[in-house]
């Protein structure tokens, strides 16, 4: 086991936070939502955004046993912006917590 010899945490709550919004924020945008309204903004108003942005076809698109390039295409998209909101929603949560 390693000690460390720096003083000080080596955890910074605040840049945390700082790096986490940054990439919530790339989504907000990516999603026509503003980061000035994140005090009001739910993860259910995000989720809910990328389904209107990226809808998915509730037959699945599938015609003779094949799929259309754009249902694919927003079935991917949704899947990745709802993974990574989600992922830095959490992120957030958690790094408002400890500042």
């Amino acid at each position: 086991m390693t000690v460390r010899n720096t003083p000080g945490n080596s955890y910074s709550a605040s840049a945390d936070l700082e790096l986490i919004e940054s990439h919530l924020a790339k989504v907000l945008f990516i999603l026509g939502l503003d980061w000035a309204d994140i005090n009001t903004i739910t993860i259910d108003d995000i989720l809910n955004k990328i389904n209107e942005n990226y809808w998915l076809d509730p037959n699945g698109g599938a015609v003779s046993g094949q799929s259309y390039a754009p249902h694919d295409y927003n079935k991917i998209n949704n899947g990745l912006l709802a993974t990574l909101a989600r992922r830095n929603w959490y992120w957030r949560q958690l790094a408002v917590g400890v500042s």
